[in-house]
C-alpha cells in the first residue's frame, strides 16, 4: 500500500485503521510495513502468531428498560372487550401540577381506567405532557395516555423521546400532528412536523418490533400501545376516513375521537369506513366533553378547531340558562348511554372543562359499578 510507505518515510510510528477497516486493510498495511523494512532496514519480518478463539456473544444495547413485552393494561382490557373509560388532563401552564394530580386522583375514584394527557393543546405553552404523565403514574397510580405530537419535535428528538418515555414506564401514545404555532401564543415558534402522525404511527411501531428508524436495533421490543385521532365531525368523511386508514394500518391499536354531540356522527363514520376500507379494524373511545352553558358550547363550536356542536345541543344549552352545567352534565350521560351501544365503541374519554374534574366525571355516574 503506497500510502503506508508514505506515513512511514514521514516517520509515522503507528499505523491503522478507523472506521471501515477490515481485517484485509490490516493484513494489506502489516505486508508494506514488512517489505519496508526488509528494504530500508535490512530487518527481517517477525513472525505473527494469531491465536483463533471463538467469537464473542453479540451484546445488544442496555437502556436500563425491563424486558416486558406484555401488553399495557389497557391495551389488555380493549382486547379482552373491557369497556374503557379515561379522562383528559391538560397540563399546566406553570411549574406546579398539584391541580392535575388532584384530577387524576378524582378520575381513579370516579373509576377511570387512564388519564390522557394533551400536549400543549391550541398550541399554548404548557407543562411538558410527557413529565405530567410521569408524575401521575408515579403520585397517582393509574395508567396514563400521553398525546404525542410531531409539531415541537425532529426525527431525532421523537425517536429519543420515545425512548425515554419506554425507560419511564409511559407505553401509551396517542399519536399527533399537533395544533400550529399559528393558533397559540407563540406564534415565533418554528414547527418542525418532520412526520405528520401517520409518519409517527411507523415510526413507533418500527420500536414495537424492536428497531429504530435507521433500523438499529433497540435490544428489545417497545411495547407500546399506540392510539390515534380521527374526527367524525369533519365535512369530508372520505378524507378523514382514508386517513384514519392510513393510521390504523400502519400499526395503531386503538382510535380516540374528537368530542362529538350526536351519536349519527359515528354511525356516519363507520359506514364511510366500511364502504371505502371493508371491516372496520379498531376499537374507539368517544370523546365526550360536558358543556358549561350556552356561552361556552358557543365558543366551542365557532372557536375551537375540531369541535363542533349539533344545532340541537346548542338550542339545548341555550334553553338551559343558568342551568346550563347540570344541563351539561345530564346530556353527556344521555350521548354516554347511547353511544355504549354503538358498534366499536368501547370506551369513552371525558373532557374537563376549565379543570372541574369532579363535575365531568359525573358523567360516569350512568354507568354500571365495575364488575357488575
Amino acid at each position: 500500500m503506497r500510502e503506508t510507505e508514505a506515513f512511514l518515510n514521514h516517520g509515522a510510528r503507528l499505523i491503522g485503521g478507523c472506521c471501515g477497516t477490515t481485517p484485509m486493510h490490516i493484513h494489506a498495511m502489516r505486508g508494506a510495513l514488512d517489505a519496508y523494512l526488509v528494504e530500508t532496514h535490512g530487518v527481517a519480518p517477525t513472525p505473527v502468531i494469531v491465536m483463533e478463539t471463538p467469537p464473542a456473544p453479540a451484546q445488544k444495547p442496555d437502556f436500563g428498560i425491563e424486558v416486558d413485552e406484555q401488553p399495557t393494561e389497557l391495551l389488555r382490557k380493549l382486547q379482552t372487550g373491557q369497556f374503557v373509560i379515561s379522562v383528559e388532563v391538560d397540563p399546566p401552564r406553570g411549574f406546579n401540577a398539584q391541580k392535575q394530580l388532584e384530577g387524576a386522583r378524582t378520575a381513579l375514584q370516579a373509576g377511570a381506567d387512564a388519564v390522557n394527557v394533551a400536549d400543549s393543546p391550541m398550541a399554548r405553552v404548557r407543562m411538558s405532557a410527557l413529565s405530567l404523565c410521569i408524575q401521575i403514574q408515579q403520585q397517582v397510580g393509574i395508567e396514563s395516555i400521553v398525546h404525542f405530537t410531531t409539531r415541537d419535535r425532529s426525527l431525532m428528538g421523537l425517536q429519543a423521546d420515545l425512548i425515554g418515555a419506554r425507560a419511564l414506564g409511559v407505553r401509551n401514545i396517542l399519536a399527533l400532528t399537533g395544533d400550529p404555532p399559528s393558533l397559540g401564543d407563540s406564534k415565533q415558534s418554528t414547527p418542525v412536523y418532520d412526520v405528520d402522525s401517520v409518519g409517527l404511527v411507523r415510526i413507533i411501531a418500527r420500536y414495537n418490533a424492536g428497531l429504530d428508524l435507521a433500523g438499529q436495533e433497540l435490544g428489545q421490543k417497545g411495547g407500546f400501545t399506540i392510539a390515534v385521532a380521527c374526527d367524525p365531525t369533519r365535512s369530508d368523511l372520505n378524507q378523514e376516513v382514508d386517513r384514519f386508514h392510513h393510521k390504523i394500518t400502519g400499526g395503531a391499536h386503538f382510535t380516540m375521537t374528537q368530542p362529538i354531540f350526536d351519536p349519527q356522527l359515528w354511525i356516519n363514520f363507520v359506514r364511510v369506513y366500511k364502504e371505502r376500507h371493508g371491516t372496520f379494524p379498531a376499537p374507539v373511545l368517544i370523546g365526550v366533553l360536558p358543556l358549561q352553558g350556552h356561552k361556552h358550547a358557543s365558543f366551542l363550536h365557532n372557536e375551537v378547531p375540531g369541535i363542533t356542536l349539533s344545532d340541537a345541543a346548542l338550542e339545548r344549552m341555550r334553553l338551559a340558562g343558568a342551568q346550563g352545567r347540570q344541563e351539561g352534565v345530564k346530556m353527556a350521560q344521555e350521548l354516554l348511554l347511547e353511544l355504549k351501544e354503538l358498534p366499536y365503541v368501547q370506551g369513552v374519554y371525558l373532557m374537563p372543562s376549565f379543570g372541574r374534574y369532579e363535575l365531568a366525571c359525573e358523567v360516569l355516574d350512568v354507568l354500571p359499578p365495575a364488575g357488575a
